[in-house]
């Protein structure tokens, strides 16, 4: 089906877990309040926190760093340092990535108990890479056709406007007549219409990940939000004294 299709976005993430975070990182649950997310930029890196709370007794962080390395940072430098010593490679982590920022951050990420390491991926244009066979009956919706960085929250969406989509083509080939279309010409019309409704969003949220990944993101986020009360009431921004806080309203 052509390819490759995915390409690397220049980021790569540390997604930790922290258990009880009332006792582990307090300071920050003081800042969280009654929020349930956090989206924090900061000097080219981005930090999303969701706070999970099933029951008092195991209420729940997790966190997901995201920082611009190259794409074999996390093989060569994190995961041997991480098989060694979970904390000396946490400690290592904040010192030499996090400069800067906020001591609650630091020591949230500090303290997690579990890590996950992964890069994250992202579709090249679309309307480059989807060369089908004539005779293909293979089609892929969501990830699989176009995979994408999580920070415009459409991913799902756009996995199931793919299904419906899917759907839509596959029923016309019922009942089947000589006018109906081959099962080929269902899928090739169905990926037709899948680039042509998706690459402006893939498109967008490159653009949008590039832009919060920029060394001036806070600069010109702040400049926008202090400009754009609309904006700045919708997002429920709050920043702090050195303008690196970005918080996100309770969903």
């Amino acid at each position: 089906m052509g390819g490759p299709r995915e390409l690397y976005s220049g980021l790569a993430v540390v997604q930790g877990v922290v258990h009880r975070p009332q006792d582990k990182c307090s300071g920050l649950m003081r800042l969280l309040g009654d929020e349930t997310y956090l989206f924090v930029i900061a000097n080219g890196s981005s930090l999303f926190i969701e706070y999970f709370m099933p029951d008092k007794a195991d209420d729940t962080l997790i966190f997901s760093l995201m920082l611009k390395q190259k794409e074999s940072w996390l093989a060569d430098e994190i995961q041997p340092r991480c098989r060694a010593s979970l904390r000396g490679m946490l400690d290592m982590l904040t010192e030499n990535h996090m400069v800067g920022w906020d001591a609650r951050f630091i020591e949230l990420v500090r303290a997690a108990q579990s890590v996950e390491l992964r890069n994250f991926y992202e579709s090249r244009p679309l309307d480059e890479v989807w060369q089908l066979p004539t005779d293909t009956t293979v089609a892929l919706v969501g990830d699989s056709a176009h995979p994408r960085t999580p920070f415009d929250g459409q991913g799902c969406n756009l996995g199931l406007q793919d299904a419906i989509s899917l759907a839509l083509q596959l029923e016309r080939l019922l009942p089947s007549t000589e006018h109906s279309p081959s099962a080929e010409q269902a899928i090739h019309a169905y990926h037709s219409e899948m680039i042509s409704r998706s690459s402006p969003c893939v498109r967008d949220v490159q653009k949008l990940k590039d832009f919060l990944h920029s060394d001036d993101a806070v600069a010109q986020l702040s400049a926008f939000l202090a400009q754009n009360s609309v904006a700045r009431s919708s997002t429920a921004s709050v920043m702090s004294s050195h303008n690196d806080l970005c918080r996100r309203p309770k969903l």
